[in-house]
């Protein structure tokens, strides 16, 4: 049996991986700067992820052949907080990790690395980093990933990174969630910037979670010899993504809804009475066309460059629900739940174009740092508001075995719940 140590495991992600490695009766302990939670199973160890001699103490004495490096400072932090964590962190943990005992790390990367403003849709792990991201958070975490896979099968040590898109749910204090209940607690809800035609990712906690295990659990297979073959991954097929949306029958020639005819078809009750019995469609074979990640004519072209398309180890991850909605319906779902007027959501009152919402932005960097505050509102948050922002994840679901269990939907109604029960209990 593996043993995992999670890095910041007392963060947002982090506590939810701890959580789900105990349901599965796997030894698991943690690594972060402050002890927030006290578990009988967990060994918990304080310390700086820059500190090499306390960061190896605490792989090697909690005997963890596995590591999920989840911390990560906060997107708004300071430039030299994001350097320090995620560059300098990183590169200790890969400088500690097999001299003492691990033999994999899963790394938590982001989706938004390969996102620049812009509209990116259906886009996958071929799109490269920008040359110039947009944040120096953004910026960190490229270098970051970059450390991590090129250390893949150095010393002994398999890696790889998992690229969530907008993660949120339980636990978390700093996201979307709470931002929302506090702009609907401060009676900001009045303002739309954008006119709500960009569809955008946000994944639940829980699947993100689910990617990480079993990301670390091929990992673990890698290092036993067990690789995957071929044959069965381009074989798959996939269920409908329809945990939201629901799943409905597909209309055939001899199953469909009678519409209006000048004649009956003269098998029409035949076909009536098949449609009213006609079962969801659960797994379709995969329609590839050229562009395709996985197509004929992509993969022959990375074997020409000798790069293996089906490995797990030095490999990204892409991570989504699979269910891109309209920015503004998911924020307007979470406004509601935690108390917004219906009248907000169904006619916003200040409806502010795009390019009006980016100049507003520069205008509050500007005066915040004048003050020398940290802006509530900037030109890229404009700019994420109104961009189509939706990724493909079909690299995860043939190589990961990765499949969402939770749909957007439900995951707000368990975050807007959670959020009420935390804001609701006494603090201590």
């Amino acid at each position: 049996m593996e043993t995992y140590l999670v890095i910041g495991g007392c963060g947002f992600l982090g506590r939810t991986i701890v959580q789900a490695l105990l349901a599965r009766g796997s030894p698991v302990a943690v690594f972060d700067l402050v002890q927030r939670y006290f578990d009988e199973k967990v060994q918990y160890f304080t310390g700086d992820l820059t500190d090499p001699i306390a960061l190896g103490d605490a792989i090697k004495k909690s005997g963890a052949t596995i590591l999920f490096h989840t911390a990560s400072p906060h997107y708004d932090a300071p430039v030299a907080v994001h350097y320090k964590v995620n560059v300098d962190g990183t590169k200790t943990l890969l400088e500690v990790a097999s001299a003492n005992g691990a033999k994999c790390l899963v790394y938590t990367s982001s989706a938004g690395l390969i996102f620049n403003s812009g509209d990116a849709r259906d886009i996958d792990e071929r799109v490269p980093i920008p040359e110039n991201p947009l944040s120096s958070y953004n910026k960190t975490k490229g270098i970051a990933e970059e450390l991590v896979l090129e250390a893949n099968g150095k010393n002994g040590l398999l890696t790889v990174a998992i690229r969530p898109s907008g993660i949120y749910g339980p636990l978390d204090q700093q996201g979307m969630g709470p931002g929302i209940a506090k702009a609907v607690r401060e009676g900001q809800t009045k303002v739309q910037v954008g006119s709500n035609n960009n569809l955008t990712d946000w994944t639940y906690v829980d699947n993100v979670v689910k990617a990480h295990i079993l990301a670390a659990d091929r990992l673990s297979e890698c290092t036993r010899g067990i690789k995957l073959k071929r044959e069965e991954i381009m074989s798959k097929s996939f269920r409908n993504v329809s945990l939201t949306t629901k799943a409905r029958p597909v209309p055939t020639s001899q199953a469909r809804p009678l519409g209006p005819a000048v004649e009956r078809p003269a098998n029409a009750d035949e076909i009536q009475k098949a449609w009213e019995h006609a079962k969801t469609v659960e797994q379709r074979r995969t329609l590839r066309s050229k562009y395709d990640q996985f197509s004929p004519a992509s993969l022959a072209s990375m074997e020409k460059e000798n790069i293996d398309p089906f490995r797990v180890d030095g490999q990204a991850f892409i991570i989504t629900n699979g269910e891109p909605m309209y920015f503004w319906d998911i924020a307007h779902a979470f406004m509601l739940g935690f108390g917004a007027p219906q009248k907000h959501v169904d006619h916003p009152p200040i409806t502010i174009p795009k390019p009006v919402g980016h100049v507003f932005g520069l205008i509050s960097e500007w005066l915040f740092w004048c003050i020398g505050k940290t802006p509530t509102f900037t030109s890229v948050r404009a700019d994420y508001m109104c961009a189509a922002r939706y990724y493909n994840y079909e690299k995860a679901r043939l190589i990961l075995g990765y499949e969402p269990d939770v749909g957007v939907k439900e995951g707000i109604e368990r975050t807007i719940e959670w959020w009420k029960e935390f804001n609701s209990a006494p603090k201590s």
